[in-house]
């Protein structure tokens, strides 16, 4: 169950009074995101799911997210967390937040993805992906490059196409 508090994470941070009721913002499927202002900015405030964060490797999981994003904002166009107490994570009583300079957006329906932002999103996913994790900061076992094994596409492809699947032009289909 969530425990959201919002006025005692902007105390606990230095942000100020609230200045309107926090909005829940759409998308995200496991956690809840919100726009949230106060006096000293507007926010996107992500609160973590805490059946999420009751996994022993959560919070690690989470900080080395956001370090590696940090370390990645420098070259690509992602965002990251903003760092408090030398800590990307924040918690207030049992709830566990992550807090984004808010960035106006919006989110695009399956009609309006065009094969240029897929495009754009797999190059970036590319460069993420082939970050060196030592230098990311990971943990010792994220370091360990697993044994590879090329994917079976023709089995993806046979599936999207029996199941007349959206994405089934993207693989030969």
């Amino acid at each position: 169950m969530y425990h959201i508090d919002f006025e005692l994470l902007c105390a606990k941070l230095g942000l100020g009074r609230l200045l309107s009721e926090p909005k829940p913002l759409n998308g995200g499927f496991l956690h809840r995101m919100f726009e949230v202002n106060a006096e000293s900015g507007r926010y996107a405030v992500k609160a973590l799911n805490p059946e999420i964060m009751a996994r022993e490797d959560a919070l690690a999981n989470f900080e080395f997210s956001e370090r590696a994003a940090n370390r990645l904002s420098k070259e690509l166009p992602v965002s990251h967390a903003k760092q408090y107490g030398g800590s990307y994570v924040q918690q207030v009583n049992e709830q566990y937040y992550l807090i984004y300079d808010f960035m106006e957006g919006k989110t695009l329906s399956d009609a309006e993805i065009t094969e240029r932002h897929t495009e754009r999103i797999g190059c970036a996913l590319a460069r993420i992906h082939g970050a060196d994790a030592a230098e990311l900061g990971a943990p010792e076992a994220a370091k360990a490059v697993p044994e590879r094994r090329i994917p079976e596409w023709s089995w993806y492809a046979r599936r999207g196409r029996e199941g007349r699947r959206t994405w089934r032009k993207f693989l030969g289909s």
